[in-house]
């Protein structure tokens, strides 16, 4: 599989304006705002992917300490020199150049204007609360309650043309309402969380085949358009609830109401959180999961 630190390691030097040749959707009349956004992106991606070229597999997204600190990915890219600076997590089009830290404990770049594909990098150890459907590890037939612990290597087929790594978070300026409010809970912007646009529970193995026999798990699956828009909701009202999915807090920074996205094969496109859905670029399922350590015990 053509992974991007393949691609991207005989460009590694490309301007902003130059990236425009690699493959990308609807890019052609991006301003140059938009061209500096995706640019960051992708050397945010690059970055991820040089990473798990190093160490056989992706990082999570971020890993809650013993002490109750949280390293976030940013933070590691930044301390091995797989991204060169604290600006390359930022955009134009973000206020501030992205979302603050999630606060003093947590251990990531000051701002940042891009996430990851819950999906495929997920926090580790597993976090979950009785509401929260998408990570809660649920009993097998005659078993305890457990979760299973697998990363993510490179070069397992998952279609990298179509399956997305990186993408832009919300920003709600535009719609005269309170900056990344679709990341706010009470006073935190929790900058450090990924993206997981998955409905359903985890049976705790085999996270690309989770309809596992005798498991009592619903599968995860994409949602629908009433999931991500509920209840026929104003568009405007909808990008800022969390509603059932957290595809809500997914960027819509670029003309159209799209959010740029960089693919596990390095090619970059724009969409719409619902075209990302139709498109199945999320990947399967969970293709990693990361749990096993105190799961449930922990917050963030």
């Amino acid at each position: 599989m053509p992974t991007l630190a393949n691609t991207l390691a005989a460009t590694a030097t490309l301007s902003a304006v130059s990236v425009l040749a690699l493959p990308m959707l609807g890019l052609a009349r991006a301003n140059t705002a938009s061209q500096q956004a995706i640019f960051h992106a992708r050397l945010v991606a690059r970055g991820i992917e040089w990473h798990a070229t190093d160490t056989g597999h992706y990082a999570p997204a971020f890993r809650t300490n013993p002490d109750g600190t949280i390293t976030h990915h940013s933070a590691m890219l930044l301390a091995g020199g797989y991204v060169a600076s604290e600006a390359d997590f930022t955009s134009p089009l973000a206020p501030g150049g992205g979302a603050p830290s999630a606060g003093s404990h947590a251990m990531q770049a000051r701002r940042l204007a891009f996430t990851v594909n819950g999906a495929i990098m997920p926090p580790e150890p597993l976090q979950y609360s009785g509401t929260d459907r998408h990570y809660r590890p649920v009993a097998h037939r005659g078993t305890a309650p457990q979760s299973a612990h697998r990363l993510m290597h490179q070069g397992e087929p998952m279609a990298p043309a179509s399956t997305l790594l990186v993408t832009e978070w919300l920003v709600t300026e535009w719609l005269a309402t309170d900056g990344y409010a679709a990341l706010r809970q009470g006073e935190r912007i929790l900058s450090h969380r990924p993206i997981v646009p998955f409905l359903g529970e985890s049976a705790g193995r085999s996270p690309e085949r989770e309809a596992v026999a005798g498991a009592s798990a619903t599968p995860f699956r994409y949602p629908a358009a009433g999931d991500i828009f509920p209840d026929n909701a104003p568009f405007a009202e909808a990008l800022t609830s969390h509603g059932p999915t957290e595809i809500n807090a997914m960027g819509r920074s670029h003309a159209g109401h799209r959010a740029a996205m960089v693919m596990l094969d390095g090619s970059a496109r724009l969409a719409t959180p619902r075209q990302s859905v139709e498109q199945r670029l999320w990947g399967r399922a969970f293709h990693s999961i990361t749990g096993g350590r105190g799961v449930g015990g922990v917050g963030g």
